[in-house]
C-alpha cells in the first residue's frame, strides 16, 4: 500500500482516494464551495414563458455580487440542462416555472446537500443566497453523514 493513495486509522487501513479538501468531488461530478466557485448559483428557466423573469432575476443577483449565469435554452429539456449544470459543479441552482413566478416563490436546488428542493420567495432570494456559503462550509466542516467516516473506526 502507497501512503500518497490510502489512509490508515489505528490498526485498520481505510482505502480511499486523496481528496482535495477545497473541491467537493462526489458521483454527481465536482464542486466548489459556493465562497470559491467559478459560478456560484445558475437560474434556471422551466418554460419559455419566465426567460424574461429569469433575467431580471439573474441582474438583480449580479447587482448584489453574486457570480451568476443564466439558462435560457428552450430547446434543451430542462433535466438534461440540470444534470449539466450538476456536473460542472455549480454549488446552486434557482429553478423558475410559470406557477412557482406566479406564487412570488422559486425553487432552490443545492448541490452540496442534495436531498429535496427548497421553496423560497422571491422576495427572501438574494439574502437566501447570500447565505449559502457559510451554510456550506459548516457542512463542508462538519459532515455528520455515515460517509464521512471510515466504516472500521
Amino acid at each position: 500500500m502507497k501512503s500518497d493513495f490510502f489512509t490508515e486509522i489505528g490498526d485498520n487501513p481505510c482505502p480511499g482516494p486523496v481528496k482535495d479538501p477545497v473541491r467537493n468531488e462526489n458521483d454527481h461530478g465536482n464542486g466548489h464551495p459556493g465562497a470559491l466557485a467559478p459560478i456560484q448559483v445558475v437560474v434556471m428557466a422551466i418554460k419559455d414563458e419566465v426567460i424574461e423573469a429569469v433575467h431580471r432575476i439573474g441582474a438583480e443577483l449580479r447587482t448584489a455580487g453574486i457570480r451568476v449565469r443564466i439558462d435560457d435554452r428552450a430547446d434543451v429539456q430542462f433535466g438534461r440542462r440540470a444534470i449539466d449544470w450538476e456536473l460542472k459543479g455549480v454549488p446552486l441552482r434557482v429553478e423558475v416555472g410559470p406557477r412557482d413566478l406566479a406564487a412570488g416563490s422559486v425553487m432552490l436546488a443545492r448541490r452540496l446537500t442534495g436531498g429535496p428542493k427548497t421553496v423560497t420567495a422571491l422576495t427572501d432570494l438574494v439574502d437566501q443566497i447570500l447565505l449559502l456559503p457559510t451554510r456550506e462550509q459548516e457542512v463542508m466542516l462538519h459532515p455528520g453523514d455515515s460517509h464521512s467516516r471510515c466504516p472500521h473506526r
